[in-house]
């Protein structure tokens, strides 16, 4: 479900339908005292970043940091090195806030880097402003009061024998109260419109977004040059209107960025239903051709057009539960490849993955999204190959599906393709994911589908429920 259109990932209160898993409940009273801050900083050969989390409604504290080395670019390619720890040692005396960790760093493949030690220190800054209800048409009555103060410090994290030095931190500190009815049922509406773009060269990689909805308008830019990132600052305010876009950034190291274009309509409004156990949003599209130029004040110019932008205009309505979540039950016979069911062309049935491991038997390696494509109480089949394509579908599934093919190498089962959301084209999406693949004749290729979590949650929180299966 990452792979949401612009459309739904401006402003989305995450949603969905079915209103017989809703609960009665009708109020909920809550409170929150939470940390955010993060830091990067140019290394030799690099960058690296140490970011920390703190929530005590959501009773975590988080301390995670990442290494890019060359190649590896920063927001573009997974890690040279990552590690994180929970519950690390944290003290805030009313001033500064500290926190402290050592943990094990991995590679983007999973294996073990050695230790790192991580230190973030923050300091209130006195800047404070209130929180206020967020904007936008929803069923839910929300009186949220509470403060917000911005923190700003510096990091060390040691790591492959190097001492490195974050200097500049930036975050916030803030406490909140919310009483809240419709706790458990939510519905939202949203619409705007929406352009995000990407360039690469052998030099240079740049990339910005803007969205202005229901929520208002945000934007950001960045630019990776020979030199080093640089990150968007400010976004002064401007405006994408269906018409067209005028935005002007402010960089890194004096670095601004102005983008203006003309939007025309490309085809018919679309309308596509993505939706999940939990939720349901009917969304309406409206693709967008770009067509202008974003110049960097470092004498780089990209053309803004539809080869390097999506572009679109959107209206969703959105519902969603909370239940308390999938039943156990017995473990399916499917529940790992040792137990694959066999598939012939031409199958078409329902199954169930509530009773499966909620931990996948292999994590999602190559899915578009990367570490934010993840599954869990996941079944497997296996396919003997045709010598033609082949196409594994759960579409009417009743959940957000992953899937995954494999095929048997040296070491074991191979991941060779993975599919999370299929998008359409020009515009649309739906999240019950579909994969069609030539096959070598005499092959057996394992397919493992689960359901979407994201990744920063208990995996027992995968998407469970009914599944419906088709292989052509």
């Amino acid at each position: 479900m990452r792979r949401l259109s612009a459309a739904v990932a401006a402003g989305l209160i995450v949603v969905a339908m079915l209103p017989s898993a809703v609960s009665a409940d009708p109020v909920a009273k809550g409170s929150d005292h939470y940390v955010f801050a993060g830091c990067g900083t140019d290394i030799e050969g690099g960058f690296a970043e140490v970011f920390f989390e703190h929530s005590t409604s959501g009773d975590f504290t988080f301390l995670a940091a990442n290494v890019w080395l060359e190649p590896a670019i920063p927001g573009e390619n997974e890690p040279t090195a990552g590690g994180s720890i929970e519950s690390p040692d944290m003290t805030d005396d009313g001033t500064t806030i500290e926190a402290h960790g050592i943990f094990e760093t991995f590679d983007a493949e999973g294996n073990p880097l050695g230790e790192a030690d991580a230190t973030i220190t923050l300091t209130r800054t006195g800047i404070v402003r209130p929180i206020l209800p967020e904007p936008g048409k929803t069923n839910v009555n929300s009186k949220t009061s509470g403060m917000e103060e911005e923190l700003v410090g510096s990091a060390t994290l040691v790591w492959d024998g190097s001492e490195i030095e974050l200097p500049e931190c930036g975050g916030v500190v803030g406490d909140v109260d919310v009483f809240e009815t419709q706790p458990h049922a939510f519905m939202s509406e949203n619409e705007g419109v929406s352009i995000n773009c990407t360039w690469e060269t052998d030099t240079v990689v740049a990339a910005f977004g803007a969205t202005d909805d229901d929520f208002g308008y945000f934007a950001d830019a960045f630019l990776e040059t020979e030199e080093g990132p640089l990150f968007t600052l400010d976004a002064p305010p401007g405006s994408v209107t269906e018409s067209g876009l005028d935005a002007t950034f402010e960089l890194d190291l004096g670095v601004t960025a102005v983008a203006t274009a003309t939007f025309t309509p490309n085809g018919s409004p679309v309308t596509s239903t993505p939706y999940g156990a939990t939720f349901r949003t009917r969304l309406i599209e409206q693709a967008l051709v770009p067509s202008g130029t974003i110049e960097y004040s470092t004498g780089d110019t990209f053309v803004i057009d539809d080869e390097h932008c999506d572009a679109v205009a959107f209206e969703n309505h959105n519902t969603s539960t909370q239940p308390k979540g999938p039943k156990g039950g017995p473990a399916p016979t499917n529940d790992g490849p040792e137990g694959a069911i066999p598939l012939n062309p031409g199958t078409r049935f329902n199954t169930s993955n509530v009773g499966a491991t909620p931990e996948p038997e292999f994590q999602v390696l190559t899915c578009p999204d990367g570490f934010f494509d993840a599954f869990g109480r996941t079944l497997w089949y296996t396919v003997e190959g045709t010598g033609g394509p082949l196409t594994f579908d759960t579409a009417g599934s009743a959940i957000d599906t992953v899937l995954a093919v494999y095929v048997q190498g040296d070491s074991g089962l191979e991941e060779i393709a993975c599919v999370d959301d299929v998008e359409f084209d020009p515009v649309g999406v739906t999240y019950q994911a579909a994969i069609t693949g030539d096959t070598e004749e005499g092959v057996t290729y394992y397919v493992q589908v689960g359901g979407y979590f994201f990744p920063f949650e208990d995996p027992a929180s995968a998407e469970a429920g009914r599944i419906r299966i088709s292989l052509e």
